[in-house]
């Protein structure tokens, strides 16, 4: 405002190139002392939550597609049966008088979504919740099994263990190799 008197409000197809922004080309809020309007408001939330959703979406696509998760169920090996994969060794067993048998086990290369910070129950365990394929995992990290590795939120997890259902029927695999 120069001398009391107000610019003069042009049209935004009339101002000079590079005067404005994408908001004003967009709301036709040309002049920097106008209000914007509530349809102003809402079209810019719509456009925030539209990149967030896009964003939030890219990265679960990324996670499913660069992750994996297998199961094996409970076996009993008898003789002339077929070789289970390697990755059970974990997981394998043998009494004496008996035959050889595979607790159910599974294996995950997860991204981390959460890592437990405080042991509520006491017995000093670790629980990191990863994402596998495009299911929720729950690994556990039980005390004296070895320590184990640093993670955090993003990280790369491959574990494979002993496998059962956590709560609301979520995988949960008791880690005896994981790195």
């Amino acid at each position: 405002m120069l001398d009391g008197m107000e610019p003069a409000r042009l049209p935004c197809g009339e101002r000079s190139p590079g005067a404005g922004s994408f908001w004003c080309e967009r709301t036709g809020a040309c002049m920097s002392n106008e209000t914007p309007s509530p349809s102003h408001w809402r079209t810019r939330a719509m456009i925030v939550v539209a990149m967030v959703t896009a964003v939030v979406a890219v990265l679960l696509l990324t996670a499913v597609l660069t992750t994996s998760y297998a199961a094996y169920p409970l076996t009993v090996f008898n003789p002339g049966t077929a070789q289970p994969p390697r990755w059970i060794a974990p997981c394998r067993h043998h009494h004496k008088g008996g035959p050889p048998y595979a607790l159910p086990c599974a294996r995950v290369d997860a991204r981390v979504v959460y890592v437990q910070g405080v042991d509520p129950d006491g017995d000093h365990d670790v629980h990191v919740v990863a994402v596998a394929g495009a299911r929720p995992v729950i690994v556990k990290f039980r005390r004296g099994r070895g320590r184990p590795p640093s993670l955090s939120v993003g990280d790369r997890l491959r574990a494979t263990g002993t496998l059962s259902k956590g709560r609301f029927s979520i995988a949960e695999i008791t880690a005896t190799d994981a790195h």
